[in-house]
């Protein structure tokens, strides 16, 4: 039978229905807004009526993440022994400034005083370290809850690998899961080193909320997720690059002292992939806009000089 796609628009219309925020009314600054950078958070905080919708991409993976959430919650609802979606709010003293803070912990098992997150991801995070921010999300729950009096010796983030395929570990290394569920545990940090973070993170929010735009503090490369220019080594129709050296010099070295024959050098220009996909915050942001001015003047240099230029989408 021939089937005719199409968009399936209630499905979407149900997608894209406007967000709920009451959870976060009379709030400052939830836990994972005190994850990301004071510049993001205040940009968006500042211009919310002027910043663009998130896409239908976007929103499905929230919509995917909360339907997974609230399936296990109604599967653990009941049982002894668990807290479930622990909501905690704190009305923090910050130079002089009273912040209201909140947060909402997956699961809290009692028994093995154990903090239990849940995360909708990829397998992409597979084989490396758990993500920093999942580690300082964790973290911070269990330092409120050890705030509270409860005894937190265990974190576990629960992952769901929405592309997860039952054949594809034949064709990849080893970093690869066996199953689309896996758990990864680690021991929380001291109550002491816990409490000096959140309450940097806390200084750091309250700061800046008092400057203006174009003085907020500047996001790091972690906050942007960078990936550095770089100048390929290749040799045209190959998968990947011979060499990635870090200006075109080195690159046209490394051919001279290898005494290589038929390759030739690729610029990648840089990426801020957090600034330039994911960020709201963007269009308000100083700094993005003068990294966007050099790189565009970068690209016009290239093309000027008839430079051949890649991209990070392609294999190195």
């Amino acid at each position: 039978m021939i089937v005719q796609a199409g968009e399936p628009s209630s499905l979407i219309s149900t997608i894209l229905k406007p967000e709920e925020e009451d959870h976060l009314k009379g709030i400052d600054y939830s836990v994972t807004t005190l994850l990301r950078s004071p510049r993001e958070v205040q940009l968006c905080k500042r211009h919310a009526k002027e910043l663009p919708p998130r896409s239908l991409d976007n929103r499905l993976a929230t919509f995917i993440g909360k339907a997974i959430h609230g399936a296990i919650e109604d599967s653990v609802k009941g049982m002894e022994g668990y807290k479930i979606e622990h909501r905690f709010e704190f009305d923090e003293q910050v130079n002089g400034d009273v912040v209201k803070i909140a947060g909402t912990c997956d699961m809290y098992d009692e028994v093995n005083h154990r903090l239990i997150d849940h995360k909708t991801t990829t397998t992409f995070i597979y084989g490396g370290e758990l993500k920093k921010e999942w580690v300082e999300q964790l973290n911070i729950y269990a330092y409120f809850l050890r705030r509270l009096g409860y005894q937190v010796d265990k974190c576990t983030v629960n992952c769901v690998f929405k592309d997860w395929r039952p054949n594809a570990g034949r064709y990849k290394s080893t970093d690869y899961p066996s199953l689309p569920i896996m758990e990864f545990n680690f021991t929380p940090w001291s109550y002491e080193v816990e409490k000096e973070f959140y309450e940097r993170k806390l200084k750091e929010h309250n700061e800046a909320s008092k400057l203006e735009d174009d003085k907020l503090p500047e996001c790091t490369a972690d906050d942007m997720w960078i990936k550095p220019e770089s100048y390929a080594v290749y040799r045209p129709g190959a998968a990947k690059a011979i060499r990635l050296l870090s200006t075109e010099r080195e690159a046209e070295r490394y051919i001279r002292d290898k005494k290589l024959t038929g390759c030739q050098v690729e610029h990648r220009p840089g990426e801020r992939t957090k600034c330039e996909k994911y960020c709201s915050a963007a269009p308000f942001c100083n700094q993005f806009k003068k990294w966007k001015e050099e790189q565009d003047k970068k690209l016009a240099d290239d093309l000027l000089s008839n430079r051949k230029v890649g991209t990070f989408d392609e294999p190195f």
